[in-house]
């Protein structure tokens, strides 16, 4: 049975739908390819580059002179995405930086996650995120009024449950309980300990695609708007600040 053009086009529309990344090959070269974690680490970052270029100039095209567009990564983008995004000049890179939005509130953002199963590029002890965020928090004076905008949510916050995963496995793989995987709260203790201790007015976090939410600690709001990517929906929070702090919030999804 043959595979027409349109056939393959739409299977390869499907998969990037999903968050994934197609690439036509021959048996050959793929077989080649997974012999060599180096030329399979170098495609991946290939295709996911080209995928991000393709969002910047759709951002370029439809944001530009309209609103500013703050980007930070996840655990799981690997340097050359930090790269690229830190050139663009189209959007303000966010990444271990402190930026002013709306010329009154302050925001610290922070990519890096606590160690999962996945060992994904991006991730470290609490010891060294605890580094990363008091070398953040330094940067700013007005912590009554700062967004933290840390990629992890903070430890035992029912923003962070996931299931168990055991990491020894390869590929790690899910540890269940009478056929159903167990539920274990997976975020950051250095992200919850900065939360308690400068008490900052938002937390907007992610990385926890199963715990779409948000919690109260102490005063400060914090919000995980979850994420669908494998059912090709994007998911999305948005919060309205004005002088008096957070007047609300509201989930979206598309």
């Amino acid at each position: 049975m043959s595979t027409t053009e349109a056939e393959v086009q739409d299977v390869e529309r499907r998969i990037g739908l999903l968050g994934f990344y197609p690439y036509l090959t021959t048996l050959e070269e793929w077989n080649q390819i997974k012999k060599d974690l180096k030329s399979y680490d170098s495609l991946y970052e290939r295709l996911a580059l080209d995928r991000i270029r393709n969002w910047v100039a759709m951002a370029k095209e439809k944001l530009t002179n309209v609103v500013p567009l703050y980007v930070t990564g996840g655990n799981d983008d690997p340097p050359a995405i930090m790269d690229f995004l830190k050139s663009q000049v189209s959007i303000i890179d966010a990444e271990d930086q402190s930026v002013t939005l709306g010329g009154r509130w302050p925001m610290v953002s922070l990519g890096f996650s606590n160690f999962t199963p996945w060992k994904t590029p991006r991730e470290c002890s609490e010891e060294e995120l605890t580094v990363k965020i008091e070398g953040l928090t330094s940067k700013i004076s007005d912590h009554e009024n700062t967004i933290f905008n840390f990629h992890v949510p903070p430890h035992k916050s029912t923003i962070d449950v996931a299931p168990a995963v055991d990491g020894t496995a390869d590929p790690p793989k899910y540890i269940l309980r009478n056929g159903m995987p167990i539920l274990t709260s997976v975020g950051s203790t250095a992200v919850r300990s900065a939360i308690e201790k400068f008490q900052p007015l938002l937390g907007l976090h992610g990385h926890i695609h199963e715990s779409k939410g948000s919690i109260k600690i102490g005063r400060t709001l914090c919000v995980n708007p979850g994420s669908e990517y494998s059912e090709g929906v994007l998911k999305g929070v948005m919060v309205n600040l004005d002088e008096k702090g957070v007047r609300s919030f509201q989930f979206t999804s598309g």
